[in-house]
C-alpha cells in the first residue's frame, strides 16, 4: 500500500495503472471529502493522472439504531456519487450466506433478503 501523496511523484505513478479506495471512517457522507486521504483526494489524484480508481472496499454497519433500509439508502447515496465521479467499481464489504457468520458480528455484512441487494441491481456491472 502506497500513500497518496506518493502517487504526485510522476516516475512513481507511471508504475500504478489503478487506484483502489477504502471507506469506512465516514458512513454518514456519501462522498467524504473531509481528510488528505478522503475518497474524493483519492478520487482527484487518480483523475489527475489518467487512472481508473475503484472502491476495494466500503462498509456501512447496521449495529445501533440503523435499520437494513437505513443503510440501503446510505449506500445508494454513496454509489450515485461514486459513479458520477467515474469510478470504475465498488465493493462491500461483505456478503455472507448465514447472518450468523463470524464475521458479521460488527453488523457489516449482507445477506439474502437484505434491502442493499435491491440497490446494488440499479448500478453498472
Amino acid at each position: 500500500m502506497i500513500n497518496l501523496h506518493s502517487l504526485n511523484d510522476p516516475q512513481f505513478g507511471k508504475l500504478i495503472d489503478i487506484l483502489e479506495i477504502h471507506d469506512y471512517n465516514r458512513e454518514d457522507q456519501a462522498w467524504p471529502s473531509s481528510s488528505s486521504n478522503s475518497v474524493d483526494r483519492a478520487a482527484s489524484v487518480a483523475l489527475s493522472l489518467d487512472m481508473p480508481f475503484f472502491m476495494g472496499e466500503a462498509g456501512i454497519s447496521v449495529s445501533g439504531s440503523r435499520t437494513h433500509e437505513q443503510r440501503a439508502e446510505m449506500f445508494d447515496d454513496k454509489f450515485r456519487e461514486f459513479f458520477a465521479h467515474d469510478g470504475a467499481g465498488y465493493l462491500i464489504w461483505r456478503f455472507s450466506n448465514d447472518e450468523y457468520d463470524d464475521g458479521c458480528s460488527t453488523g457489516h455484512c449482507f445477506t439474502i433478503g437484505d434491502p442493499l441487494l435491491d440497490v446494488i441491481q440499479n448500478y453498472p456491472r
